[in-house]
């Protein structure tokens, strides 16, 4: 959970706690050679606020933005403590993760089902890491199903191409 926290104050360059962060959230399902490399692609959008703006047009386009929009919201939880954290922790549940969310996020029903039993019996100090195994899960389904087309989009390439001219 730990890179997430830190897409916002990361630099560019990988320093070797970047790439080790960025393993914590590859999964078995993600950690080949090539979806490697995609992955620090990734985590470089997710860093950059202009850049991760382009893909949640890109991903609000194809109606798949939840899970990028989630994993910000959890960022700003994971800052809150006390009833501020009770409250956000709460408006996630409804939003991205309960039943009849109005957002819903594609995670596992197990790790649905173990985030609000989680709530449920620390819902006056909900713990940091109640979200971390959903964050996961949402940037491999990025990983798995938009961040690839995203790449090859015309607004990547142009993307690319006006950030090298700054």
């Amino acid at each position: 959970m730990e890179g997430i926290r830190q897409l916002k104050l990361i630099e560019p360059t990988k320093s070797k706690e970047i790439i080790k962060e960025e393993k914590k959230i590859e999964s078995p399902l993600t950690a080949s050679p090539s979806s490697s490399s995609l992955m620090g692609d990734l985590m470089s959008v997710l860093r950059d606020a202009r850049m991760r703006g382009f893909y949640a047009e890109f991903l609000n386009e194809l109606g798949e933005a939840n899970e990028l929009y989630f994993c910000e919201t959890v960022q700003e939880f994971e800052g809150l403590t006390g009833s501020s954290s009770t409250l956000h922790a709460r408006l996630i549940l409804e939003k991205y993760i309960t039943d009849y969310a109005e957002e819903p996020i594609d995670i596992q029903d197990e790790t649905r089902d173990r985030i609000v039993e989680r709530f449920a019996q620390n819902s006056g100090n909900p713990p940091t890491d109640l979200f971390e195994a959903a964050v996961k899960e949402c940037i491999d389904f990025m990983l798995q199903n938009s961040f690839q087309d995203f790449k090859t989009s015309e607004r990547y390439l142009f993307m690319q191409a006006s950030r090298l001219k700054f």
